[in-house]
């Protein structure tokens, strides 16, 4: 799953690429809205830790302990400023286009590493989930990583160079245990499958994932990450059929990523003709598992796609990338020129596509509305919402429990009537704003809960079938 090529990027061209992804990712970082519920759901989790709130206790943690860990970090470094909880994600996002781009040139070389380390910088699927939080962000940069050292470890084989995949793979599976399995399998195969591994190598990888990952988990409870983290996520319903999943990948692609689309289809049509080379089929079969598992998850999300980009940026690299002998090149120079043309125009057309988050734009009509009336409660104040993002922006904080409000959470009852009045009661949470008919607005029940703890309805919204509603606790006042 490597290729012979010594070829190496200039260290010029590395720092561009990762110079250029952190441009690419800034508009996101400095917007004053929320981009999705992730977003939202960890911009609030690091407020909550801010002040002293631990994930898997007090905060509930739907990803791997090390997601959460990092946050806290990128929040901390960055001067816990309002938008510096998504210090981690940018960091993720220029991390993973530069080792994309280094993995690239050692596989396909200098012009292979370009073109790896380009994609995934400008990867639609990567800015939305690089710039605003996510956990994909740091999972995609760690199964990079363990990638970079997996090939690395092919060029001298050694147990310490063993290990460092193992570490790598073990960061990549706590922040996000059920795809950075698919993600790593070509780091694991390098090392595990390898004709030069020893037993000692692979009880070094072994080890070395191990420890990472006790060491990441057992602080916080191995019940707990177990209960959040894993059952969790396993016990999730199924959200569309297996055809709906596959349009919503090809409609997300082409929306987000028509260059990579495009290559994808080139690279699988030069590889179809007999062309390419044999590493370029390995990082076909690749991208094709990413993407057979995206279509038949139960619960297949937008942000998701940004685990296929990384393959299909290998599979272009490595089918696009190596030199080819002058009189070929002379040969198809008219199609190669045609190609280039029609790459521009696609690249036009997808900076078009990612105009809202290359310049993002403040929050409109109800959401700006609702945000305006959360900033007039009390500093101290506590707000539910099943939009958390409106609170988070709004400067505000949601009680540290309810900082995760997917609709997982409605499906397994984590949170229902019961708990609900409970929060109600609770002397700081001064506001319910009901956002979306399939989460809180679906708990029968509940605007009779929220009477009887003294709450009125204060405002109602345009969306979401009338569900849209301000509840706010008499006794609340604001500061005005």
């Amino acid at each position: 799953m490597r290729s012979g090529t010594d070829a190496r990027l200039r260290h010029l061209e590395v720092f561009a690429i990762g110079f250029g992804a952190l441009l690419l990712r800034l508009p996101a970082f400095a917007a004053s809205r929320h981009f999705h519920p992730d977003d939202g759901t960890y911009g609030m989790s690091a407020l909550a830790m801010r002040d002293g709130a631990v994930p898997f206790d007090t905060v509930f943690s739907s990803q791997g302990p090390l997601h959460l860990i990092l946050v806290y970090l990128g929040d901390l470094l960055t001067g816990r400023a309002t938008n510096s909880p998504r210090a981690m994600a940018v960091a993720s996002g220029v991390a993973a286009a530069v080792l994309a781009a280094l993995v690239g040139a050692r596989l396909a070389g200098r012009r292979g590493g370009l073109i790896a380390g380009a994609l995934v910088a400008a990867s639609g699927a990567m800015l939305w989930t690089s710039g605003p939080l996510t956990a994909d962000a740091p999972t995609i940069a760690f199964v990079l990583a363990a990638l970079l050292a997996a090939l690395r470890y092919t060029d001298a084989p050694s147990a310490s160079r063993a290990a460092l995949v193992g570490a790598m793979a073990g960061a990549a599976l706590m922040c996000k245990v059920a795809v950075a399995l698919l993600g790593l399998a070509p780091a694991l195969v390098l090392v595990l499958g390898g004709h030069t591994a020893r037993w000692r190598h692979r009880g070094a990888l072994s080890v070395s994932a191990l420890a990472v990952g006790a060491g990441l988990t057992l602080p916080f409870g191995a019940g707990r990450v177990w209960d959040q983290a894993i059952r969790y996520q396993l016990e999730t319903e199924r959200e569309r059929s297996i055809g709906g999943n596959a349009v919503k990948v090809m409609t997300t692609l082409w929306s987000r990523d028509p260059v990579a689309l495009a290559l994808i289809v080139l690279s699988v049509v030069t590889l179809a003709r007999g062309g390419g080379v044999q590493i370029a089929r390995w990082y076909a079969m690749w991208t094709a598992a990413m993407a057979a598992f995206l279509v038949v998850q139960p619960a297949l999300w937008r942000n998701h796609m940004s685990h296929l980009i990384v393959p299909g940026a290998l599979l272009a690299a490595t089918t696009l990338g190596p030199a080819r002998s002058r009189a070929a090149a002379r040969g198809h120079r008219a199609r190669r020129t045609a190609i280039a043309v029609v790459l521009v125009a696609i690249v036009a057309l997808q900076a078009w596509f990612l105009r809202t988050i290359l310049a993002p734009s403040p929050y409109g009509g109800p959401e700006r509305e609702a945000v305006a009336a959360l900033r007039n409660l009390p500093a101290d104040a506590r707000a539910v919402s099943d939009e958390v993002g409106l609170v988070w922006r709004a400067g505000r904080r949601t009680p540290d429990d309810l900082v995760d409000m997917s609709i997982k959470q409605f499906q397994q009852d984590r949170i229902d009537l019961t708990r609900l009045a409970e929060v109600a009661r609770r002397p700081e949470v001064c506001a319910f704003l009901v956002w979306s008919h399939r989460h809180l607005a679906a708990v029968t029940g509940l605007p009779d809960a929220l009477t009887s703890a003294g709450f009125v309805r204060a405002d109602t919204y345009v969306g979401s079938g009338g569900a849209r509603v301000l509840w706010l606790k008499r006794g609340c006042e604001s500061p005005g």
